[in-house]
């Protein structure tokens, strides 16, 4: 049997693109909507999304500004009276997002097993690659307490210091120092979250595939990897070079499909909205804390329409950047390359020629 051919990280676009193509030969319903499923899971609908957000801090409240506020005995004795639901609420926040963060570990591979063998199995998957995922979510675990703690150091300690140090006391005397550090903060801070994204980027498209393939734990895989990575450091910069292109160039086409997917369901969620309050303005209901719930509750339910309907939209680029790596990966793990490309069945042997029967004996 061949090797797999080894791929640059141009090379493997096509192939990838190939896989992402046969999704429509032919077109399975309901194929693309458990992949949706996948997607929202994973989070990888983001991808197609050209959306961002921009949010601001006021720096003053009437005529208090932050530093005020922080001084008054009145909002401490606010904050005092309110910290055990404020921890409370930060518990349950943690809580829901490891819940979805170790979700999200067991999807990953029940994503990359739908795209090496063309099935969709929930429920199967989930049995299958449970125990990969929990060794999956425990490294991203710990790879978020070890990106905190740098955080800590590059952010926390050079602050501490200067407050320490009486710097803040006297800004108006330090404002080169001030400037001078605060730009080093923050280029050391974007290092630390860069560095985060780059190892979750190789975790996510080359550690999971050694994981499933070769039946690893997640610390296994990166033993195994990181000599490979050592051995072709260009080869995998060029690769995280490509990645980001095309991501940027799928975040501008399905962000233009979104737009237009979304000004289609505007129209039948603004008739069902302006319905069911004309329907409730007739039978006499008036805005209490029942009818806010239900208000509240199906602006969920329309909003998560959307999410699903962007997931669904984005399922073609869901596989090809799935397959992306496992290409590039391919020619460098054997087992890989077999289950991407299978050998062709061996031809069957041809029928072995039919025996020649003696000829009956004349008659006497």
């Amino acid at each position: 049997m061949l090797p797999a051919k080894t791929l640059s990280a141009v090379e493997a676009i096509s192939p990838a693109f190939e896989r992402a193509q046969a999704l429509f030969k032919p077109f399975r319903f309901r194929h693309w909507a458990r992949l949706a499923f996948v997607a929202l899971l994973t989070g990888e609908f983001a991808s197609s999304s050209c959306g961002s957000g921009n949010y601001s801090i006021p720096t003053r409240t009437g005529k208090k500004d932050l530093l005020s506020l922080a001084g008054d005995a009145a909002v401490w004795e606010t904050l005092r009276t309110l910290w055990p639901l404020l921890v409370a609420g930060v518990v349950a926040l943690l809580a829901i997002g490891l819940i979805f963060s170790y979700i999200e570990s067991v999807f990953r591979f029940i994503l990359l097993d739908s795209v090496l063998t063309g099935r969709s199995e929930i429920g199967a998957g989930w049995r299958r690659w449970q125990e990969k995922g929990t060794s999956y979510f425990l490294w991203q675990l710990f790879l978020s307490l070890v990106l905190l703690a740098l955080l800590a150091a590059v952010v926390g300690w050079p602050l501490y210091s200067a407050w320490k140090a009486g710097v803040f006391d006297k800004a108006s005397e330090n404002v080169a120092a001030l400037l001078a550090g605060g730009l080093g903060i923050f280029a050391a801070a974007f290092g630390v979250i860069l560095l985060g994204m780059l190892v979750a980027t190789l975790a996510k498209d080359f550690v999971i595939p050694l994981m499933a393939v070769e039946n690893l734990r997640a610390t296994e895989a990166w033993r195994r990897f990181l000599p490979m990575l050592g051995s072709e450091k260009g080869s995998y910069a060029v690769y995280i070079l490509m990645k980001i292109v095309l991501s940027v160039g799928s975040a501008i086409l399905f962000g233009i499909v979104n737009v237009f997917a979304f000004l289609f369901l505007l129209i039948p969620l603004g008739v069902i909205g302006v319905v069911v309050f004309l329907i409730a303005r007739a039978a006499g209901l008036g805005w209490t804390a029942w009818t806010i719930t239900g208000a509240v509750g199906l602006g969920l339910l329309a909003f998560g329409a959307i999410f699903y309907v962007a997931c669904f939209l984005y399922v073609p680029g869901l596989v090809f950047f799935q397959s992306y790596p496992l290409y590039f990966l391919s020619g460098r793990v054997p087992r890989l390359g077999v289950i991407l490309s299978p050998p062709p069945p061996e031809p069957a042997a041809p029928p072995a020629p039919a025996t020649p029967q003696p000829a009956p004996p004349a008659p006497a």
